[in-house]
């Protein structure tokens, strides 16, 4: 069974490749222009590991928080893979797979920076999310950093995918982005 894993929420595009749950191959590019590169990575993905396109069992998508038009792409491409294909399609956030990347055995929090200020994710030490993920100012980030355990800028641990339970089952038909600030014509 193989899995296909989209995650552009940075501008990092990584395109995951797993074989019975565990990485069977990984493509990271750093670009500001994802949509001109994550067709060809998933091709180029497949045809490394000689894996045909049918083959896949199931898509997973980092819906964000992140990069607007990075997190629209990506899961608009994993649910046209998962419609053409007919095969399940999960989410995970992008917080969740910052902290399924830790070995913390505390609680802490997961901050993710954009230009304004930062998404955070609470979780214990047994990787449960506590509350809500909000989003903070660049200004209310200091206070906030210097009462908890951040972590940030964190390889992630993509084995750990399907170790905790941050997989989401979705409707192909309506998985949506994950926004957590508002846009400036909400406030």
């Amino acid at each position: 069974m193989y899995s296909l894993l989209i995650d552009t929420h940075s501008n990092i595009l990584n395109i995951v490749l797993f074989k019975n749950q565990k990485v069977f191959g990984i493509l990271s590019k750093e670009t500001p222009s994802q949509s001109k590169l994550l067709v060809p990575l998933i091709q180029n993905i497949l045809e490394e590991k000689k894996v045909k396109i049918k083959e896949i069992s199931q898509v997973i998508v980092v819906n964000g928080p992140g990069s607007f038009t990075g997190v629209r792409l990506g899961v608009t491409v994993a649910k046209t893979i998962s419609y053409c294909l007919n095969i399940p399609i999960k989410s995970i956030s992008s917080l969740d797979l910052l902290a399924l990347s830790t070995e913390i055995k505390d609680n802490y929090s997961v901050a993710i920076r954009d230009p304004k200020g930062y998404y955070i994710g609470e979780y214990s030490a047994t990787k449960s999310l506590l509350k809500e993920y909000s989003y903070i100012s660049n200004n209310e980030f200091l206070t906030y950093a210097s009462k908890n355990i951040i972590i940030k800028d964190i390889p992630i641990n993509w084995n750990n995918i399907y170790k905790f339970e941050f997989l989401k089952d979705e409707d192909q038909y309506n998985i949506k982005p994950l926004y957590i600030k508002k846009i400036e014509v909400e406030k």
